[in-house]
């Protein structure tokens, strides 16, 4: 795999041979054990396409038969989940639903965090975390990609960011910086190139990747789940008030949380995609 980013979420995961061949996403038949129902949910592509389809094969075996419809418009998801012709959508974290709703005066819902792709920090001159204090530390110098690096360090520990901030925070919003670091920034995608300028780095997955390193074996530390940072940018399971209890989302979501899947995202993913429950 490989990632590319997109305009509304940080990235995406691509297959390289797809993406050369142009393949189009098409949802796989499964026989479905039983008849519990049909569960319809709209996404934008990988990963999303690739964990739902997992999640539908282990849902037949349970009687659901989930439908994965993929979108290239995001205005038409959301309305297609508020028209009922789709039960949810995966794909948005919580801010962008949140302002699609103020402008749209709409009441779409989260039913449920599901995934995000981890910020990391990494560096080619130092193996830990030990050297933190007066350290150069690089971050991308696009704005959302900015916030979200400062709150991960807010999360590390090593600033204090103004209450509040969240996605737009900027460097001025740091209030406490008792390890001294200092900041330069380059665009997300030549941030690996930084590596032998700078103490520390913090890249996107989408970004280390490209440029040639493992999530996995490369990071030093990485956001978790229960980290700010993760926390804002995670996608969500989508809907309105009246389905979010719904059986039906509520099993894809245990679909999406389960140890089946938690084996499939760490073998396939390799840290750069982890699951939020």
């Amino acid at each position: 795999y490989r990632f590319s980013s997109t305009s509304e979420e940080e990235a995406v995961v691509v297959s390289e041979t797809a993406e050369e061949e142009g393949i189009i996403f098409e949802d796989i038949e499964v026989e479905v054990n039983g008849d519990k129902g049909t569960i319809l949910v709209g996404t934008t592509g990988t990963p999303y396409t690739e964990l739902l389809t997992q999640a539908k094969i282990s849902l037949a075996k349970e009687g659901w038969d989930l439908q994965i419809k993929c979108y290239d418009d995001y205005g038409q998801l959301n309305q297609d989940v508020l028209n009922g012709v789709l039960d949810a959508h995966l794909f948005a974290h919580q801010t962008y639903i949140d302002s699609y709703n103020d402008v749209n005066k709409t009441e779409l819902c989260n039913v449920t965090p599901i995934c995000y792709e981890a910020y990391g920090v990494y560096s080619k001159l130092n193996s830990d975390l030990t050297q933190i204090s007066g350290a150069t530390v690089a971050l991308p110098q696009e704005a959302e990609k900015k916030a979200r690096a400062l709150l991960f360090m807010s999360d590390l520990g090593w600033i204090t960011l103004a209450e509040g901030v969240g996605m737009t925070a900027i460097t001025e919003d740091i209030v406490t910086n008792d390890r001294n670091l200092q900041f330069t920034e380059y665009t997300q995608h030549t941030l690996t190139s930084a590596m032998e300028q700078n103490d520390y780095c913090i890249i996107g997955a989408d970004a280390a990747i490209v440029g040639g390193l493992s999530v996995e074996d490369d990071a030093i530390r990485t956001e978790t789940k229960n980290g700010l940072s993760a926390g804002i940018y995670a996608t969500i399971l989508v809907t309105t008030p009246d389905r979010a209890e719904d059986i039906k989302l509520q099993t894809l979501a245990d679909a999406l949380a389960s140890d089946t899947m938690k084996e499939y995202v760490s073998d396939t993913y390799e840290g750069a995609l982890e699951l939020m429950r």
